[in-house]
Formats: C-alpha cells, sequence, structure tokens
C-alpha cells in the first residue's frame, strides 16, 4: 500500500473523529480506544503476525438524547469506526444503526428484535452481521422504512404491529481479503483462504495449483432488491407475558458462492462468483418473566430458494430449515445468568453443478453448526459514579464435544472518562465441519484502554 493511501485513510479516521464529537456532546455518548489483540496459537490461518493494535472510535445515541435532538434533528445512530496501522486488511466502519425517527415512522437502517434466537445466538438470519470477527459477531439492522401502529388492549396487555419494506439490500459485513496474482493472501487472521491446491496426483506430487479469478455482480444487481417483514405482538418484555410473531420476504444475508468448471491441465484457474439468493421467514416467540426469572422459546422457520446460476458453476442451495430454542435467565442485584439451547432442523447444503463432488467442501453452509448450547454470566459492581467493574463470561458448546468456545470480557473504570479493558477468547473444535474448525487457532487475548467523551 502507498503512503498517499495510508495518508488518506488517516485523515478519514480523523475527520471521523471530528463528526463523532460534534455528534455525541453533550452528554458522553462516544468513545476512543486503543487496543492489542495477541494471538496465542503459532498462526491463525496462515497469518505469522500474532499481534494488532487498533485505534478505534464509536458513536450511539440510541439509550440517550445528544446534542442533534435539540436541532430536533431525530437522527439516531450507533457506528464504529476502527483502524489497524499495521494491517489495512483489518480496518472497518460499522453502521449497525443509522435512521431519522418521526413519530410511529423511520427510515434508514434500523436493529429489531425478531426473533430471539436469532439475537441470541446472532446467525444472521433476519438481520445481517458484522462478521469481521466471525466469533464475535454483531448484529446490524435492516435498511429501509419502518412503521410502528399500536393496537387496542388486550385483557389489559399492549399490542402493535411493525411493518417494514424496503429496496435496498445489505449483506453481512465479512472479514477484509486481498487477492494477489490471483490467491486470496494470508493477512488478515479472521478470513480463511480458500485452498491453494484442486488436487494431487497417485504420488502425492501437486497436480493443479489453482488461482482464482474473483468475480463480482454488477453493484445494481446486489443492492437494489425488495424485502417486506412485519411483526406482531401482545404484552409487554418488562413484565409478565409477550407473544410476538414475525414474518419476511427477503434476500438471504448471506451471499451463495459459485465456482466454474476448469481444465485439468496445468494451473487451475476457478472463477468465484457470489450471488443473492432469497428466502422466506416465520418467526414465534413466547416468554413470561417474574421477579427474577424470565423464561423464553423461540421458533423460526427458513424457506430459502435456489441461488441463480449458469450451467457450468457448482454452487449449494440449502434445504428448508426449522430452528428451536427454549431459554431460561435470572437476574438479581449484581449477578444475572442466561441458559438455552439451540436445535436446527433441515439446512442442509445441498451441492449441485459439474463439479459438485470436487468442490462441496470449499462452499459455504447455511448455519455455523446444527446445535449448541450456551451459559452466560454478568456481573457488575459500582462503587461510586468513575469506579466500576463489570465482568460477562459466555461458553458456547456442543454436547457431543464437537466444539466448545469460551469468551471472557470485562471493563473495570477508574475515572469518570477512563477505564481499561480486557478480554479472552478460546475456541476448540473435535471436526473440521463448523465454524470453530476455521478459527481454532485464533485464540487470542485483547487488552485496551478507553476515552469516554
Amino acid at each position: 500500500m502507498t503512503q498517499g493511501l495510508r495518508t488518506r485513510r488517516l485523515f478519514i479516521f480523523c475527520l471521523f473523529l471530528g463528526v463523532s464529537r460534534a455528534f455525541a456532546q453533550p452528554p458522553d455518548v462516544g468513545s476512543i480506544s486503543f487496543t492489542q489483540d495477541s494471538y496465542l496459537s503459532e498462526a491463525s490461518n496462515g497469518v505469522p503476525q500474532r499481534q494488532f493494535q487498533f485505534f478505534q472510535t464509536e458513536v450511539s445515541n440510541l439509550e440517550r438524547p445528544t446534542r442533534l435532538d435539540t436541532l430536533n434533528s431525530n437522527l439516531k445512530g450507533h457506528v464504529r469506526a476502527q483502524v489497524s496501522p499495521q494491517v489495512p486488511m483489518l480496518n472497518s466502519l460499522a453502521v449497525n444503526q443509522l435512521y431519522i425517527e418521526v413519530t410511529q415512522f423511520s427510515a434508514g437502517r434500523r436493529k429489531w428484535n425478531w426473533s430471539q434466537l436469532d439475537e441470541d445466538y446472532q446467525l444472521g438470519v433476519f438481520q445481517p452481521l458484522n462478521n469481521t470477527n466471525p466469533l464475535r459477531p454483531e448484529t446490524q439492522g435492516l435498511a429501509g422504512i419502518f412503521l410502528q401502529l399500536a393496537g387496542a388492549p388486550i385483557a389489559g396487555a399492549p399490542t402493535g404491529l411493525l411493518l417494514m419494506g424496503s429496496s435496498l439490500y445489505i449483506p453481512d459485513q465479512q472479514p477484509g481479503y486481498e487477492i494477489r496474482d490471483g490467491k486470496f493472501s494470508a493477512s488478515n487472521p479472521w478470513f480463511p483462504p480458500l485452498p491453494s491446491v484442486a488436487q494431487y496426483d497417485e504420488a502425492g506430487v501437486l497436480r493443479d495449483p489453482i488461482r482464482y479469478d474473483l468475480q463480482i455482480p454488477e453493484t445494481q444487481s446486489i443492492v437494489f432488491q425488495n424485502s417486506y417483514a412485519a411483526q406482531a405482538f401482545v404484552g409487554e418484555s418488562e413484565r409478565g407475558s409477550r407473544l410476538s410473531v414475525s414474518w419476511a420476504q427477503k434476500s438471504a444475508n448471506q451471499m451463495a458462492m459459485g465456482v466454474a468448471a476448469y481444465s485439468n491441465v496445468g494451473s487451475a484457474v476457478i472463477p468465484v462468483r457470489p450471488q443473492t439468493f432469497g428466502h422466506q421467514l416465520a418467526a414465534v416467540d413466547w416468554m413470561h418473566r417474574w421477579s427474577e426469572m424470565t423464561a423464553s422459546i423461540s421458533v423460526l422457520r427458513e424457506k430459502p430458494t435456489a441461488p441463480e446460476y449458469g450451467p457450468n458453476w457448482t454452487f449449494n442451495s440449502f434445504e428448508e430449515s426449522f430452528l428451536l430454542s427454549p431459554a431460561l435467565s435470572w437476574k438479581s442485584g449484581e449477578w444475572s445468568v442466561r441458559v438455552s439451547h439451540l436445535e436446527i432442523s433441515g439446512g442442509n447444503p445441498v451441492t449441485q453443478g459439474p463439479m459438485a463432488t470436487r468442490f462441496a467442501f470449499i462452499l459455504p453452509e447455511r448455519f455455523p453448526y446444527q446445535r449448541a448450547e450456551k451459559v452466560e454470566l454478568g456481573w457488575r459492581r459500582v462503587w461510586t459514579r468513575s469506579n466500576s467493574l463489570q465482568v460477562a463470561l459466555k461458553n458456547l458448546w456442543d454436547l457431543r464435544g464437537e466444539y466448545s468456545m469460551w469468551d471472557l470480557r470485562s471493563q473495570y473504570q477508574f475515572d469518570r472518562r477512563w477505564s481499561v479493558e480486557f478480554g479472552i477468547l478460546l475456541v476448540e473444535s473435535s471436526t473440521s465441519r463448523n465454524l470453530f474448525a476455521r478459527y481454532q487457532n485464533n485464540d487470542f487475548a485483547s487488552m485496551g484502554l478507553v476515552y469516554a467523551f
């Protein structure tokens, strides 16, 4: 990368800092941080570098009013920018939410709880994900026009309806990558490179080294797609019982990947093309809250359509799927605990095309896993307004012992504006066909210093 390009990126980042300060004051709704991630294994997806530094700024006015509200702007948002001075592939700008709200209307990118199990396990079925770190995904909102309508109470319980329509499609935000001489370079530990070898001969000698030709569809064919969603609910989430029913007809947030047939003579140049595909969604969520306990059950059905590829392309289509997740949570004083289970039936890939037997293993699957258990533990101690400590621990695993992930995050605030963060993430997988197998060498610890403004 040229020095001029580095300078422009730093300038854009500094400009964002200035804009964010105007967006956020007062009161404190933004932060600037410096973080270092240290990887504990020898190599992460072929990336030799073991330490990465980040400058990050984050702004959100969703919880509290900002100076913009005094201008009657009604602009709300949650935006994060990240710059890695050493590895530009790790730079990112995440616009999780950014919308204008006027009474019951809102327009822009907005998050909504369409399905509790989709939010709990961050599968990205209803809403897209920021997957720049696939083991710590973050939900992002749908982009469109939203209309909230209040209905007549039923037995004293409030009712409502949310409608969403859009002609704009924004897929999952993926880790950055770079192609050099037809190969995906090993520069981002969160982008697992595609295989560099098509096959070996009987003597074990490399037969077809692979070079990739990434074919990006026209922007307008990807971006401009219609989507519709609706949710009806009765009850309140803060007390008593609540029932919600959601529906959507839209493009899936994850794009399919197709590979074209190639010649076995010499080096294999393989065209790769991403493609959208549609799906229809239906979800039902029920929960009941007592004084300190909450029980819930969430179900989701997905009916996908096959992506459109020509006869020379090999790709995956997906079976209809049914997802079920019961959960139980408890919160009292400084402590909180949540236990949940996820079971996915269906959603299996069906590989189609002339190279189905050879390239099925590199094509993406629909879900990162088929079943999971999860326990989340939280603790927060506040001594004074400027002195507090919070810790969050999550364990996600499979009862059959196929994978396990431990994720610890903590933050100690030692001043009204200053705090330090520490985290560690550990992954283990005994199989090769799940999300955690691709990142089991990505165990890392992180430390950071945060300034709130």
